[in-house]
């Protein structure tokens, strides 16, 4: 895809550096800087689930996949009633919502291991994150001058994989100090 020639008058690059000063001042740095803090700290332990439900676990391959088709279902089910209380009470309270609703979910994981308890986990899992999707979604639309938005969601994005890639190394290295074992997953 080749840029627009010439490009549209009112079109601004943002460079690293710029951005990286809004993170203590301007609503798009902060909403960047909580997005990427939340996804590295979700990343620690959200690429071993896989391996915890089908080596620790045992969970045949049907059980497994009925736990992640849980969290789709909830995020279709809930993103109707998440629009309206977006429409009701704005973004930012959805975001937050989403926010705080993810940080239990590896606890809830701890609790049991029967796959009930962990369909009832993925079915709120699914539900927060919709909930925290579509808070920063639209918050993209709501902080980011439209002027701005390619070059600060390109720099986003290279973040965020960093973010992703940092979180899952974190996490390798941590389930490599504790072990293997089942309580090193949990631990995780």
């Amino acid at each position: 895809q080749c840029e627009p020639e010439p490009l549209p008058r009112d079109y601004r690059h943002v460079a690293a550096a710029e951005l990286l000063r809004r993170f203590r001042s301007g609503p798009d740095g902060r909403l960047i800087l909580f997005m990427l803090a939340l996804q590295t700290s979700v990343q620690i332990a959200g690429p071993f689930y896989h391996p915890y439900m089908l080596q620790q676990l045992r969970f045949p391959y049907a059980e497994f996949t009925a736990l992640l088709a849980a969290a789709f279902l909830a995020k279709i089910l809930a993103l109707p009633l998440l629009g309206r209380l977006a429409r009701r009470h704005g973004a930012h309270g959805l975001l937050w919502l989403g926010g705080l609703g993810i940080v239990p979910i590896g606890i809830l994981w701890t609790v049991s291991d029967r796959l009930e308890a962990l369909l009832l986990v993925q079915l709120f899992g699914g539900a927060v994150w919709a909930a925290y999707e579509l808070g920063s979604f639209l918050l993209i639309f709501e902080t980011i001058r439209p002027e701005e938005r390619t070059s600060v969601l390109t720099l986003y994005n290279l973040a965020n994989a960093l973010s992703l890639c940092g979180g899952a190394v974190a996490g390798a290295a941590l389930l490599r100090l504790l072990g293997d074992d089942r309580s090193a997953y949990v631990s995780l």
